[in-house]
């Protein structure tokens, strides 16, 4: 048989080193971790802001439609549907637009056909100067501008639940709604009586 004394020192040195190194892999994970969580936010918050500036794109096509239209801000197409020339800024990519913690910066040039206009929207995390995070988004935006009216199926009120739906062609939604609401109420009359 073998001598077993003496074990108990040598058995304890390595759980105790074990444990010394879970330790230490715990601290540096409690000290990274901080750090990643800093950058997810980061990156969000960059993206908002891209997301920002095709919004800020977006109302300016808008805006620019409008009769007349607004004093500042706006893109006002030609009568060819082309961008203005040169284009102004913040839309031509040259000027960083501050937004709460960060910034962004946008760049609109005509697409491919007549109604798209090519997007290209950049948020930076806390500055352009100096960025944490970066993020780029590109889209092509269209503009319905040949149907008249603006949807293809206009339709007022709302359904009531069980209800079958009927499409009528021509007149207003106002009128829609109300004929669709006066045989709604006659439709769920309670019977009298007994």
């Amino acid at each position: 048989m073998f001598n077993e004394r003496g074990i108990a020192m040598p058995m304890a040195l390595i759980v105790l080193m074990i444990l010394t190194a879970l330790m230490a892999a715990f601290a540096v994970l409690a000290t990274s971790e901080p750090q990643i969580a800093a950058n997810q936010e980061a990156s969000a918050q960059a993206r908002a802001l891209a997301e920002s500036g095709v919004s800020r794109v977006l109302w300016a096509l808008n805006a620019g439609q409008q009769s007349p239209p607004p004093a500042s801000g706006a893109l006002v197409l030609d009568a060819s549907y082309h961008l203005p020339s040169p284009l102004p800024a913040p839309y031509d990519g040259s000027t960083t637009v501050a937004l709460g913690v960060g910034a962004f910066k946008v760049t609109v040039t005509d697409g491919s056909a007549i109604n798209q206009k090519q997007v290209t929207a950049i948020g930076y995390m806390p500055n352009a100067a100096a960025p944490i995070a970066i993020k780029k988004i590109q889209v092509t935006v269209m503009r319905l501008k040949w149907i008249s009216p603006v949807c293809g199926l206009c339709a007022g009120g709302e359904q009531p639940p069980g209800d079958n739906t009927q499409v009528q062609v021509g007149g207003s939604a106002a009128a829609r709604s109300a004929r669709m609401a006066l045989r709604t109420s006659t439709r769920h009359q309670e019977p009298r009586g007994s």
